[in-house]
């Protein structure tokens, strides 16, 4: 159930290459038919070992806290940039979207080296909370 590689097919004819391309199809609708099971074998070893749960547990509240921290200080940064700044620091998840516009977002890319895509979506997780004044700077300048 491991599955690596690519296979190519080269034909004479498009009819050839049309019934080589059915039958890779088909093989590769088999495959998927049958995903690899390491994840879920994984998922059950560390959910059925007390010490491994307790472990998880311990490294998903402290990956939680981070966010919120992150979180918070961001919105805090920014300040009243924007009339929901401060609903950053109240969400959940590790993306926000921010009210900027694909200029803004290209500007910032050119000038300062921000990646984000042009819909303003920004993955709060992927912030170091020592960058965070200076990036919550850049979109205070804008």
């Amino acid at each position: 159930r491991e599955r690596t590689g690519a296979l190519y097919a080269v034909a004479a004819a498009q009819a050839a290459a049309d019934t080589a391309r059915s039958n890779l199809v088909a093989i590769a609708r088999t495959s998927y038919s049958m995903p690899p099971d390491h994840g879920s074998a994984i998922v059950k070893t560390i959910l059925g070992t007390p010490d491994l749960y307790d472990d998880w547990r311990s490294e998903l509240d402290s990956m939680r806290q981070r966010l919120a921290t992150l979180r918070r200080a961001f919105a805090d940064a920014l300040g009243d940039r924007w009339s929901n700044s401060l609903a950053i620091g109240r969400q959940e998840g590790m993306f926000s979207l921010l009210p900027v516009t694909p200029a803004d977002v290209m500007a910032l890319r050119e000038k300062h080296s921000v990646y984000m895509p042009t819909s303003g979506r920004i993955n709060i997780a992927g912030l170091k909370l020592a960058d965070v004044a200076r990036v919550a700077g850049l979109f205070k300048a804008l």
